[in-house]
């Protein structure tokens, strides 16, 4: 949960400013497990419980989807207007295609005029929140600040090309700067100060876009042009994180009726920075904790690699075994040649050469 009472902050050209918190209670939920007859794709996107399409194949309306025909005939997954273009259980998240770009361009040629729009997101009242591990705030443009706007905080970075120094790949400030996400956003509007917004007719566009990080490479032709926004057709990668329900582990198990992790062998874990859980398979075991014995075990000693190198792996529950093949004996962990069962025998008193005078002697006689 998000808290109030922070002071404005001013860093490396990155503007923080606190507002105050506002936490959101999600619905309760409904016993989880299987849901035959449901949809488990769509188009080429996995449906993992406790998502489905319909609320009668998910856990509660919160994680319903809808499986659309679009315009080119493709079948695809949406949250609201949002295409989900994958979904992890393991990892509690979801990657959607959002309209998180706000952008301003002034029409030099035609109409001489200044176009605008302003991105945004939002997933409030909803088992979802942005991930401010895997996206990033990016402000494109020549003296552009911008920033993003949310419930509790205001954030955002100064681009400009004063230096001329732009360069391929590079958002540092020349023509393109970027900024962390806040923890726990659910609600997202991309802003700019227009006091700052010198678009002409060399660099006639400016952006601010919210977006999955990896996905962002800077093209320098973005400063002067539509080509960012054109990419992308206005919506962009981001990803979301997402829980079971905003109840603590402790608390969840109290209401075993409720409770989500249904496997016997799965696992509880609390939210990093929400008052929530959701569930994950234990170690040595994989697949889907929301149903009943969804979490399989793993049998390490057939994956790609011999976790016991060239020792026999013995798979077990949830863990392997490693013996030393035929030869070889353990100690301290580690397996080492058996010691030759034929040893040299020495003869007590004589040399070797004197043994080897008597062997002839014996045999000439």
């Amino acid at each position: 949960m998000m808290k109030p009472g922070c002071s404005p902050l001013l860093l490396s050209g990155h503007l923080l400013l606190c507002l105050t918190a506002i936490s959101v209670l999600a619905t309760p939920d409904v016993p989880a497990g299987q849901r035959p007859g449901c949809l488990a794709k769509c188009g080429n996107v996995d449906i993992p419980f406790p998502f489905g399409v319909g609320d009668h194949c998910a856990l509660n309306p919160n994680f319903t989807f809808n499986c659309n025909k679009t315009m080119d005939g493709s079948m695809k997954l949406f949250k609201w207007n949002l295409e989900v273009t994958e979904i992890s259980v393991p990892d509690g998240k979801a990657w959607v295609i959002a309209p998180t770009i706000s952008w301003r361009c002034y029409y030099y040629a035609s109409t001489r005029s200044m176009v605008k729009s302003d991105g945004w997101l939002n997933v409030t009242n909803s088992p979802f929140w942005i991930s401010e591990v895997d996206n990033k705030i990016i402000v494109i443009g020549c003296h552009t600040l911008a920033y993003m706007r949310s419930f509790s905080y205001v954030i955002g970075c100064y681009s400009t090309c004063s230096n001329g120094n732009l360069k391929n790949g590079i958002c540092s400030g020349a023509g393109c700067c970027q900024a962390d996400v806040p923890e726990g956003v659910r609600y997202y509007s991309g802003n700019f100060d227009e006091a700052y917004n010198t678009t002409s007719k060399d660099r006639p566009c400016s952006y601010m876009v919210l977006m999955q990080k990896d996905a962002f490479r800077l093209n320098t032709s973005y400063v002067d042009s539509t080509v960012f926004y054109e990419a992308y057709n206005g919506s962009v990668p981001v990803v979301l994180n997402w829980e079971i329900q905003q109840l603590t582990c402790e608390v969840a198990r109290q209401n075993m009726s409720s409770y989500a992790c249904m496997s016997s062998n799965s696992e509880c874990l609390n939210s990093t920075n929400e008052q929530g859980y959701r569930c994950r398979c234990s170690h040595g075991y994989q697949g889907n904790p929301y149903i009943k014995d969804g979490c399989t075990d793993i049998d390490e000693c057939h994956e790609n690699d011999n976790p016991c190198g060239l020792e026999i792996c013995q798979n077990t529950l949830g863990n392997y075994n490693c013996s030393c093949r035929l030869g070889y004996y353990k100690t301290d962990g580690v397996c080492v040649p058996n010691p030759s069962r034929f040893r040299p025998m020495p003869v007590i008193g004589k040399s070797l050469s004197s043994v080897s005078t008597e062997v002839t002697s014996l045999v000439e006689n």
